[in-house]
């Protein structure tokens, strides 16, 4: 069912879809943007149209390629690659602990030539600047406190859209894109609520509870709250880990982080306990009592049974006892022919 979300805020209409994604951006005869997800709510196709002659005509179309939540490649409509993003950690120390925030390192321009340019962040991984291979200074960002671009200045400040908050900025709709919202900064919120509704407040619709100097929202869907409450859930202590991380940043309470420990540590002892038993089940599994001993027994005690040279040399009398007489065959008084069928003479 379509959630509560905002249609219009007077300079543009906003459409959602029944999932409450937004599927299209319109300034009214002037342009439109629409967006495309896949099944795991991930934006991959972005159009961008202008109004020509009383009709909606596309000047560009992106196709996004992602590793788990974050774009690494922008390609076009003919699915080539324009555009590629190399990352490492972000301000949670993992690759993706805080959606990708402060973790963006290079930025590729694809083409016959590929051209590099690589990032600089502040402390809250807005993106400031970025160097061509010379270490040129090629582009400059300044944002105001919500995410506004202010400034940009260079040669190249334009081919790169990732700004505030390592997000993508989105020129035509004025929105960025957290993974699971949009975000306008002009209007200091998401675009639809919160997807926990009221557990993270009465307000379902503001930027990191109208924080953002200190505060960070990796993908736009959660809470603190809601974030302690779906890591705890989940059990993944990779994910509990990134949140005591950037605690700080997000606004964690010392008795959420608390929490946290102590569901990392009971994680940790139970994986120790699980992989003893395990270590034990490996070391026993498919032995059997050694039969060795039995074996060679009962093969001398056969060869005692047997006699002649094979029995005889696998006895080992004791010293000074005399070796037992063979036994002799007995004899049989029945007539001894040559060859069979031979009648006696």
């Amino acid at each position: 069912m379509n959630q509560n979300v905002l249609v219009s805020d007077g300079k543009k209409r906003l459409d959602h879809d029944a999932d409450s994604q937004l599927i299209t951006v319109t300034f009214t005869n002037t342009v439109q943007s629409k967006f495309v997800y896949d099944g795991l709510a991930r934006m991959r196709i972005r159009r961008e149209y202008t109004w020509q002659t009383n009709q909606w005509k596309l000047t560009n179309e992106v196709r996004y390629v992602y590793d788990h939540n974050l774009v690494i490649q922008e390609r076009d409509s003919n699915n080539v690659p324009k555009l590629t993003y190399t990352r490492g950690l972000d301000l949670s120390r993992s690759l993706q602990g805080a959606g990708g925030i402060g973790g963006l390192l290079a930025l590729t321009q694809n083409g016959t030539t590929n051209q590099h340019f690589y990032y600089d962040d502040d402390g809250a991984g807005n993106i400031t600047g970025l160097f061509d291979t010379n270490l040129n200074l090629v582009a400059y960002y300044l944002y105001d406190p919500f995410g506004n671009p202010t400034f940009a200045s260079g040669s190249v400040a334009g081919l790169n859209r990732c700004g505030f908050s390592s997000k993508e900025f989105m020129a035509n709709p004025r929105v960025a894109y957290f993974g699971g919202r949009f975000y306008d900064p002009g209007l200091q919120r998401f675009l639809n609520q919160d997807p926990i509704g009221e557990n993270a407040g009465i307000n379902l619709y503001p930027y990191v509870e109208n924080d953002p100097v200190n505060r960070i929202d990796p993908f736009g869907l959660q809470s603190p709250q809601a974030a302690v409450v779906v890591a705890l859930g989940s059990g993944d202590v990779a994910q509990m880990a990134a949140l005591l991380e950037i605690g700080g940043d997000i606004g964690l309470t010392a008795a959420q982080q608390a929490a946290l420990r102590s569901a990392i540590a009971a994680a940790a002892a139970a994986a120790a306990l699980g992989g003893d038993r395990c270590e034990s089940r490996e070391h026993t599994k498919g032995k059997r009592p050694s039969t060795a001993g039995k074996h060679e027994e009962g093969e001398a005690r056969k060869g005692r049974d047997q006699g002649g040279e094979k029995g005889d040399a696998r006895r080992d009398p004791k010293p000074g006892r005399p070796e037992p007489p063979k036994p002799v065959p007995p004899t049989s008084n029945k007539p001894k022919f040559p060859n069979p069928g031979q009648a006696p003479k």
